[in-house]
């Protein structure tokens, strides 16, 4: 074993219980700086290139918007849904 009983290495007290800056204070922080500097973006948007307005839009928007998550949908019984072909019979080869 590394460690022997009343060995002077353990840290006893074990690893500090709080953080110094949560992650709540960092999206604040993060979302001042970002409201901040909107005005800022928009007048030297004209100066990107297109590639460097799409790489922009896609940071923001994982930002902005909800994050979507697969789901799976089950009836009544919990089993899963029934997969139903529709065909159309109606027109017929002339």
């Amino acid at each position: 074993m590394p460690f022997e009983p009343n060995d002077t290495r353990i840290n006893r007290e074990g690893r500090p219980k709080e953080r110094h800056v949560t992650n709540k204070e960092l999206k604040m922080l993060f979302k001042g700086m970002l409201y901040d500097n909107t005005n800022y973006l928009i007048e030297r948007l004209d100066e990107l290139t297109i590639r460097d307005r799409l790489q922009l839009q896609k940071i923001l928007a994982t930002h902005i918007l909800p994050r979507l998550n697969s789901v799976a949908m089950y009836g009544d019984d919990f089993a899963p849904f029934q997969e139903i072909k529709i065909t159309d019979d109606t027109h017929t080869n002339l």
